[in-house]
């Protein structure tokens, strides 16, 4: 349960510590395994010799490290090991496989991958023995690739099956798409890809163990379940980035004695959810109970020295607290401002004397005033807090005070934002927050994942940055939303802006709207250019550069004689413009990310293969190194790059 397949090398890594290899190999195995391994794919694999295997691979290694037979023979053992650790089985597939063969249906499997078929099929067969008798055919094996589309036409002739009633399925955009498309194959391409909040947190902190797990178990639900867009973030996203706070919170409770947390609305509804599922797994002896109140109904009355309503806010209080037995209240952000005021009361009470151990939060802008302990999990930056809220909505809506029934003290509700969440369907991201809970319960030391606390640090960071996905910001900027107050109508997290909507600029979610707006608004306020992935792709990106836009311009006038004295024009007004495009949308700093990060990577390095992006890239590359004596060599150059197009078909 791994986020990247290259973490198996991080696991690897940390196993030979204890092992006898040369510290130098050990300390930096997870790079150097990856090197070795590309090494082949760059310097040795061409022509009809397309692909590396697993001996090579270790060959190699065992040569640049001076590792003996032994020492190799236990390395790739581990390697095998550690990638049968990994995996885990994707049921519906495996049962799709099943239903095929039970039919009599022909069903092969085919890997670009350095293993050989035999260790494939000791992998599978853990998981069904309908694996023991299926065809494996493996690019280490065959030395052609389905990248090529080579392995395919290799299968197509030992199988002697008409590509038309042939079905390929797989998750990869060329190997699996669009090379057997080319083919006639019918393909059944289904999306395994990590979530641009996940490329995020991986490309800042790719060596976290715990990372790697946290998000292989969102990657691993979203498999195994189909999910709507709310569900899926509260399985990726929401749950992730909550959890390592309920866990700190347990921790507290435990070494503090506390017998009973208290969880704060609104933004308790959710975590109080959350810890009563870890709470019921580990059989921990400690309560929760959820208290209504809100800063209408805490934070004015006391600001307005409102008397009659701090009676209601003591006698509820009262009631609902257990003075038997050491408690804490669970809040999530903000200033602590309201909570401190129930504080100082409870401070007051004699009743509560020596039972009350204090107020725990996520993060706390200001430190607390008060007698007992106010703690919160991480020193954040204010900015990020305040879209927390999001991910921690009641679907009650609002406390607005307190109210007398039948000798009881009641809270009274504004169900205006309530009604609207369940409108908006904020229950199916509450669905998906503990259906990520319902994995985690079942998964071996999960406490020890979620003590690292670096998901949520990187989950909020993402919240705040200005490259943030636009389908994520398209749905939680949607989400129906009031701070506080009785307001005549529900606004939402994050409005679209125009000549008559405006928002604050020190919002801390100002960009949101920003991004979420017209082309106008972006562009007064600089976000809209090529470097923000949220807004576009990789492929975006790849046309965005010069050797695509010269290439492609010169293709299109090239066939007609008549249009070359229009392309003298034309190629000095692009290249001017684009240098002039580029100055604007760097001024303040040169942004680099790496185009693995997209979704559309594998299309985009389609297009960076095209015979026009080639072309435009050779003559930019010519003219840089010959100046003058580019216009001589040029001629040889563009002939030799279209051979090469002409062999490749």
């Amino acid at each position: 349960n791994i986020a990247k397949p290259s973490a198996v090398f991080l696991i690897m890594k940390q196993k030979m510590r204890n092992m006898d290899f040369p510290l130098n190999l050990v300390k930096n195995f997870d790079r150097i395994r990856v090197e070795v391994e590309q090494y082949y794919y760059r310097n040795v694999c061409k022509n009809k010799y397309e692909d590396t295997n697993f001996d090579e691979i270790y060959n190699l290694l065992q040569q640049n490290f001076s590792l003996s037979f032994q020492q190799k023979e236990e390395l790739m053992k581990l390697e095998i090991n550690t990638e049968k650790e990994t995996l885990y089985p994707i049921k519906k597939n495996i049962e799709l496989v099943e239903e095929l063969i039970k039919n009599e249906k022909r069903v092969v499997l085919i890997s670009d991958m350095y293993f050989s078929s035999s260790i494939i099929r000791t992998f599978l067969n853990k998981f069904s023995p309908i694996f023991n008798n299926i065809p494996i055919y493996m690019s280490s094996e065959f030395r052609l690739k389905k990248n090529s589309g080579n392995l395919f036409k290799a299968i197509l002739n030992l199988e002697k099956v008409d590509p038309k009633k042939w079905i390929h399925c797989g998750d990869n955009w060329v190997g699996d798409y669009l090379k057997p498309s080319n083919l006639e194959i019918s393909t059944n391409f289904y999306i395994n890809q990590l979530l641009p909040y996940e490329e995020f947190a991986l490309n800042r902190n790719s060596l976290d163990m715990d990372l790697q797990k946290i998000i292989g178990i969102s990657k691993k639900i979203r498999l195994e379940n189909t999910l709507t867009n709310l569900q899926e973030i509260g399985v990726s996203f929401g749950a992730p980035m909550l959890l390592p706070y309920v866990q700190w919170i347990l921790n507290i409770a435990l070494k503090n004695s506390i017998r009973c947390l208290y969880f704060i609305a609104r933004d308790g509804y959710v975590l109080q959810k959350m810890t009563d599922m870890l709470i019921q797994a580990k059989k921990i002896n400690i309560k929760t109970k959820y208290l209504y109140g809100s800063r209408e109904s805490w934070r004015e009355p006391f600001r307005n020295k409102d008397k009659l309503k701090i009676q209601l806010i003591d006698e509820y209080l009262d009631q609902e607290i257990d003075k038997q037995e050491i408690f804490a209240f669970v809040e999530c952000c903000g200033t602590g401002e309201t909570l401190d005021y129930i504080v100082k009361r409870i401070e007051s009470n004699q009743q509560f004397k020596n039972m009350f151990f204090g107020s725990l939060y996520l993060y706390r802008s200001k430190l607390n005033k008060t007698k007992t302990q106010s703690l919160f999990m991480l020193p954040l930056n204010e900015n990020y807090t305040y879209g927390i809220e999001l991910f921690v909505r009641s679907l009650q809506g609002q406390v607005l005070g307190y109210d007398k029934k039948d000798g009881r003290v009641i809270p009274v509700f504004d169900f205006l934002e309530g009604e609207a969440l369940q409108k908006f369907r904020y229950d199916e991201y509450i669905d998906g927050v503990m259906l990520f809970m319902e994995y985690i319960v079942k998964t071996d030391n999960y406490e020890k994942i979620f003590d690292n606390m670096n998901v949520t640090i990187l989950y909020l960071n993402y919240l705040s940055n200005n490259y943030i996905d636009k389908k994520f910001i398209e749905i939680m900027g949607n989400v129906p939303f009031i701070l506080n107050g009785v307001k005549d109508r529900v606004g939402i997290f994050a409005p679209r802006l125009n000549n008559k909507i405006t928002l604050d600029q020190k919002n801390s979610f100002f960009n949101w709207s920003v991004l979420r707006s017209c082309k106008d608004i972006r562009v007064k306020y600089n976000m809209d250019n090529d470097c923000y992935f949220g807004l576009i792709g990789a492929v975006d990106i790849i046309k965005s550069h010069l050797s695509y836009k010269l290439g492609k311009v010169i293709l299109l006038n090239i066939k007609n004689p008549l249009k070359w004295i229009k392309l003298i024009v034309l190629i000095p007004i692009l290249i001017f413009s684009h240098h002039e495009q580029k100055k604007i949308y760097l001024t303040e700093k040169k942004i680099n990310i790496d185009l693995s990060f997209y979704k559309d990577y594998n299309e985009a390095i389609m297009v960076r293969n095209f015979f026009s992006y080639q072309l435009g890239e050779l003559i930019l590359k010519t003219s840089r190194k010959w100046n003058v004596l580019a216009i001589v060599i040029l001629p040889y150059k563009i002939a030799q790059l279209y051979r090469k197009k002409f062999k490749k078909g």
